[in-house]
């Protein structure tokens, strides 16, 4: 977009980052990629982060990925909440986290869905 090349742009969102939501997250928010790794809560809130970013590029679009694939089933959104009740609560997360924890890394996204709400 900053190129001024937003026809490659809308493509690129289109043509992979709709696909990833559906391969990478689970109806239940779930991302099972990123909670086999050692640092879970890092990629799973890093992943989170990423596809919040995407969300508010392609709204530019007119492509809202915050209600992808429908109303229903809106992965990201159900992402963050699978993630969100561990935020304050890492001794019920699961999954392995080698690292620190950091409930921080949460707050980008839940600023961009503040201020995106339906």
């Amino acid at each position: 977009m900053f190129l001024g090349r937003t026809d490659w742009a809308r493509e690129w969102l289109e043509a992979r980052t709709i696909p990833r939501i559906e391969q990478q997250i689970e109806p239940d928010g779930a991302m099972p990629r990123e909670l086999e790794r050692t640092k879970s809560w890092n990629y799973t809130t890093g992943n989170i982060k990423h596809f919040f970013d995407l969300a508010i590029i392609a709204k530019r679009f007119g492509i809202d990925l915050f209600h992808f694939p429908s109303t229903d089933d809106p992965r990201i959104k159900t992402a963050l909440d699978f993630a969100l009740p561990y935020v304050d609560k890492p001794e019920d997360w699961k999954y392995t986290q080698i690292k620190e924890w950091k409930p921080t890394l949460l707050r980008r996204p839940l600023i961009i869905a503040a201020e995106n709400e339906d």
